[in-house]
């Protein structure tokens, strides 16, 4: 796992132990952390794939 993605991880468990002891008014500092968790899973894996691409080639059946 990617440091971006690790940090993004521990932001978003931090943000959810926070909401369920606080309470909704947290919501959105939850929400906003899981968003980024996963923009950045996103990130990683589309520069999983660029790397495949430069090793192996375009598929012939390539979508992303």
């Amino acid at each position: 796992m990617s440091k971006a993605v690790e940090t993004q991880r521990k932001v978003l468990l931090f943000a959810a132990k926070i909401l369920v002891r606080f309470g909704d008014v947290y919501l959105p500092i939850f929400e906003r952390a899981e968003r980024e968790y996963k923009e950045a899973l996103n990130r990683k894996s589309a520069i999983e794939r660029a790397r495949r691409i430069v090793r192996e080639g375009v598929p012939e059946d390539y979508r992303d």
